[in-house]
């Protein structure tokens, strides 16, 4: 299983459906359609929007190193300015993020499990062997995303 690592608070945003578009500057090249494991960093967004701590709590009470959850990537396209605008909703990064090149991951079928610790990387990364396993089963008993996103 593949994996993406995502600074908190955004990783639990997307595991809750709260946020359903990760934003990158890199398009991930025909992952569409795969089952792709979020990984919450250890590190913090510190200039992360209020609105989006106040979704998932603040910075003491978020997990991080580790899977808390997955997804499944269903669209990659190039934002363009107008688009990020108006999906900011989706996305939830600050609106002076804003650069030519930026790509969106669009997600579904988003749902939270335990944390399972392991190391994150940089790009899209795959498991270690033990961690797949554990994680297809974690998600095996979690809860689907109740947000609307």
């Amino acid at each position: 299983m593949l994996a993406i690592s995502i600074k908190q608070p955004w990783a639990d945003a997307m595991v809750r459906g709260q946020k359903t578009v990760e934003v990158r500057t890199w398009a991930p090249g025909g992952k569409e359609g795969m089952l792709i494991a979020i990984h919450a960093g250890l590190r913090e967004a510190r200039d992360a929007p209020k609105i989006v701590w106040e979704k998932v709590g603040w910075p003491g009470d978020l997990r991080r190193g580790g899977v808390v959850g997955v997804g499944r990537l269903i669209e990659v396209f190039r934002y363009s300015r107008r688009q990020f605008e108006a999906e900011y909703y989706q996305h939830l990064n600050p609106l002076r993020w804003w650069h030519k090149g930026l790509w969106g991951w669009r997600f579904a079928d988003l749902r939270r499990c335990r944390r399972i610790a392991c190391p994150g990387q940089l790009g899209l990364f795959a498991l270690a062997g033990e961690v797949a396993p554990e994680v297809e089963q974690a998600i095996a008993g979690g809860e689907p995303s109740t947000c609307a996103g």
